[in-house]
């Protein structure tokens, strides 16, 4: 027999499977041949041995080196007491204090790892003046976030045997196959998500399939959380075991494939010296590794699709779950899911639990409007009650109330160990140049949702196509709702980006900022476009002509959307226009917001947008100084927007005071036009000698001028006050003067206006068939502009020419509709007619228990309108209907 370890000649040594603890091993032995001090008999005669702390940093080096592998070969809590002496040995050391901090947090010891950072952080700046490198300040955040890797365990078992056995160098064979089992801990107080949960739990059948299933969505939607939920869900169809590995894809260095696969590789039980070199031999291995078994694979914060794709197991059994801040178009998936913010029922029930369902109920309006704050982010969430558990004594509606300040609201969201801030960081970090610039001015407008014309703008690219699809892919951006392209933003994401935006391009009110450089930009592009969408669009009947000088525009960078139908373009960017002009007249820039919003007058008229027209119109206003001309042209856009409120009284003030201001002016066609509507709001408050002599004057201007338009609207106001004085003949006279002069000449908003007018007046003289003719031909005109306000007033004619015909209940049905109309759009003098006549009819009906509501409602409306005349009519008809 041959003696153990004899080899006959030839015969090739046995290859030998190192166990993962023979590199340990080795430094562990090699560290203990350590005696004193290097060459102590030497100390005394320094030019033999000049430098000894080359060898003690060698040592060192070699300590740590040690550490950094027995990290998965021992359990975390025998390291710490050796870490914290090394570490009060050598204090200025961050590699000894990043791995004591690991290890601190793999024994669950989180707080006193962020501890460790702090005292770092203080030692470095007393002793050095600076602070902690890139690597540890990375560290840190991952420990924030609750992403610090977790080792695996040793093949064999987490026990203290094998441990030694790995520690103590070169020995048997490793166990071939130990399932390994690394899920992160599942949250007890997992909520919501149930949807997408039982979609993605069936997409892994029970049959030995391959399942890919992706989890993608923006910073702090909890997809880790989700996905850790559901792979403790699927433990029992994938007995060989769950891996799990974070990739970083968050991080300015996402974990290259080739390190994924090594770090899988040895998770599944390979020692060091049998991992393969390159990516490919790496990944061959990896699917050899896996053939054959049911592993659940978990593959958290991917970057991208090329970091995936070699992870990916070969053969049927296993299934791989990836999360991801991008998303992965491209990635084979049998499921993928974009997880947004919660629904507001899924913050609130996230919050009870969290918090005890007796405190939500106790503040329940505080608590809807702190999950509104939290955007629905479950991180969001998570901290707030963080904050509310370390301070008891703040009730919800004090914590709402520390949130309302834009500035500060980040600050809010950060509890040391959780922060929103250092989420959002880490995926701007990782963003390229361009995208960072598009992404951070995106805040700059309060427009909530902005259009990719109004992006380029921002960002001074013209088309953002490329970086715009980054920001989408890497969820800081989404698609808004609806049929156009348009892009929002998460509220706390849009805070953080303002942060940015100061921090890199400084302020909008600094002169020499690129924010102000970049807003400017924004403003002169939204100038243009509205003056391109003017020209295109009929001349509204009530305006004055716009007097300024709109910036030039090239033609070719007109959105296809506003050449082809600028009525919807407008619908659609109106969010985005009023508030980028306002801001510009807080800059200084109100001349320029002016001309834009006289420009934008016809949309603002046909539509009846009375908020903006007057938000719009008062911003001007308040920001012109010293010239006459302009302000009484901005009091005059004031007083369009009182008119369409129905308050006539006070859009006599603001018109009043715009005559005075332009009598000293040459602005002829503004004088004209601001002397009609004065006129009109005079002959509502029956001061009929007021009204007539000014519309008289407009006449004078308009002849003077040979403005057509003015003398168009003058002929027809002064018809309504003759009108309105019960002198329906010449009222028809000078109305069908008006009319000839605008027929043939395409402005259909103003021809409907005389056509309103005059049938009123032949209502007057009897001549019912023509009015109710003169009516279809105004709606039709109106139809075509979609003005329905403008249409349901041409409308009320209609009602009164059915009562007048005695077709009562068609007139009380008709005026039922144009009810609708005037209440949606908040025109109280147009409500205040209609019940007036709905009233009127009830009575002609022989109803009058159902006409006195709606006198008396009529007379509310008309008293707070301060018509007078109105008044003193309901009234009177009120009192002939109460016994006496």
């Amino acid at each position: 027999m041959r003696p153990p370890g004899v080899r006959t000649p030839g015969e090739r040594r046995p290859r030998r499977r190192r166990p993962r603890g023979t590199r340990t091993g080795h430094l562990r032995r090699a560290l203990g041949l350590w005696r004193g001090e290097p060459f102590p008999q030497l100390a005394a005669s320094p030019g033999a041995w000049s430098d000894p702390r080359l060898l003690r940093e060698l040592r060192q080096l070699a300590h740590e080196d040690c550490l950094e592998a027995e990290m998965s070969l021992r359990r975390p809590t025998e390291l710490v007491p050796e870490l914290r002496q090394l570490v009060e040995d050598e204090p200025l050391s961050e590699r000894l204090r990043a791995l004591l901090m690991r290890a601190l947090v793999l024994a669950g010891e989180t707080a006193a790892a962020l501890a460790v950072f702090q005292d770092t952080r203080e030692t470095l700046v007393t002793a050095l003046g600076v602070e902690p490198g890139r690597e540890l300040r990375e560290l840190h955040g991952s420990i924030l976030r609750d992403e610090v890797p977790r080792p695996p365990l040793p093949a064999g078992g987490d026990t203290a045997e094998a441990t030694t056995a790995a520690l103590d160098g070169p020995g048997a064979e490793s166990d071939p196959w130990t399932p390994p089992r690394q899920l992160p801990r599942d949250l007890p107080d997992f909520v919501g998500r149930d949807e997408v949960l039982s979609r993605l739990l069936a997409h892994v059948p029970s049959a030995r399939a391959v399942p890919v299933l992706a989890i993608t969505g923006g910073p702090g939607t909890g997809k880790t959380a989700l996905a850790v939920h559901a792979a403790h869900h699927l433990v029992p169809r994938f007995p060989d075991g769950q891996l799990y590995l974070n990739l970083g894809g968050g991080t300015e260095r996402p974990v290259p494939p080739e390190d994924a696969l090594a770090a899988l590789l040895r998770n599944l039980g390979v020692t060091d010296a049998c991992v393969p070199g390159g990516l490919e031999q790496r990944a061959a291995a990896y699917r050899s590794r896996l053939a054959g078994r049911r592993v659940l694979v978990v593959l958290d914060d991917a970057a991208d699709v090329d970091q995936v794709t070699p992870l990916l197991p070969g053969t049927a059994g296993s299934a791989v779950l990836v999360t991801g801040r991008r998303r992965l178009p491209t990635l084979p998936a049998d499921f993928s899911s974009v997880l947004g913010p919660f629904t507001p029922e899924e913050s609130l029930r996230f919050l009870a639990q969290l918090l005890g369902a007796q405190r939500v109920e106790d503040e329940p309006e505080a608590a809807a409007r702190l999950v509104e704050l939290c955007g629905g982010l479950p991180l969001g969430i998570r901290i707030m009650l963080s904050r509310l558990e370390t301070r008891r004594h703040w009730s919800l509606a004090s914590l709402v109330t520390r949130m309302r300040d834009e500035r500060r609201v980040l600050d809010e969201f950060d509890a040391g160990h959780l922060s929103v801030r250092a989420s959002f960081t880490l995926s701007y970090t990782g963003l390229g140049a361009a995208e960072r610039v598009l992404f951070r001015r995106f805040p700059l407008t309060t427009a909530r949702e902005l259009a990719p014309w109004a992006l380029g703008a921002l960002a001074g690219t013209g088309t953002p196509d490329d970086p715009l699809d980054h920001l989408i892919l890497s969820h800081l951006v989404e698609p808004a709702e609806g049929p156009h392209e348009r892009y929002r933003m998460h509220d706390l994401v849009r805070a953080f980006a303002a942060e940015r935006c100061a921090e890199a391009d400084g302020l909008v009110e600094e002169a020499a900022s690129e924010a102000r450089t970049a807003f400017r930009r924004l403003f002169d592009t939204v100038h243009a476009l509205i003056d391109a969408a003017h020209r295109r669009l009929p001349t509204p009947g009530g305006w004055p002509p716009p007097s300024g000088t709109p910036p030039a525009w090239r033609s070719a960078a007109v959105p296809a959307e506003l050449a082809e139908d600028p009525m919807s373009w407008l619908v659609e960017e109106v969010p985005t226009l009023v508030p980028t002009l306002v801001r510009g007249c807080e800059l200084g820039w109100a001349a320029a917001s002016l001309d834009a919003a006289e420009r934008l007058a016809p949309f603002l008229g046909f539509r009846h947008r009375m908020d903006e027209t007057h938000r719009l119109y008062g911003a001007v206003a308040s920001g012109l100084t010293g010239d006459d001309r302009l302000l009484a042209r901005a009091r005059f856009g004031l007083a369009q927007s009182e008119v369409m409120a129905g308050r006539l009284d006070s859009a006599s003030v603001l018109l009043d005071g715009s005559v005075r201001l332009l009598e000293n002016t040459d602005d002829h066609d503004a004088l004209a036009h601001t002397l009609v509507l004065a006129s009109f709001c005079h002959t509502h408050h029956q001061d009929f000698d007021v009204a007539e002599r000014l519309v008289k004057r407009a006449l004078r201007v308009a002849e003077t001028t040979r403005d057509r338009h003015a003398l168009v609207r003058s002929l027809r106001q002064w018809g309504n006050v003759r009108l309105k004085r019960g002198d329906d003949r010449t009222a028809v006279h000078l109305l069908d003067r008006a009319l000839r002069l605008v027929e043939g000449h395409e402005e259909p908003d103003l021809e409907a206006m005389v056509l309103n007018t005059l049938s009123n007046a032949l209502i007057g003289l009897g001549e019912l068939d023509r009015a109710d003719r003169l009516c279809h031909r105004a709606v039709a005109l109106l139809d075509v502009l979609e003005q329905p306000v403008g249409r349901a007033y041409v409308r009320v004619a209609q009602v009164v020419i059915r009562a007048e015909r005695g077709d009562h209940l068609a007139s009380l049905a008709l005026a039922q509709d144009l009810l609708t109309t005037f209440r949606q759009f908040g025109d109280q003098r147009g409500e205040a007619y209609v019940r007036h006549r709905m009233a009127l009819a009830e009575l002609a009906l022989g109803r009058s228990a159902r006409a006195v509501p709606l006198l008396r409602a009529a007379a509310a409306l008309y008293q707070a309108l301060h018509m007078p005349a109105k008044v003193v009519e309901v009234r009177s008809t009120l009192d002939s209907l109460t016994p006496r």
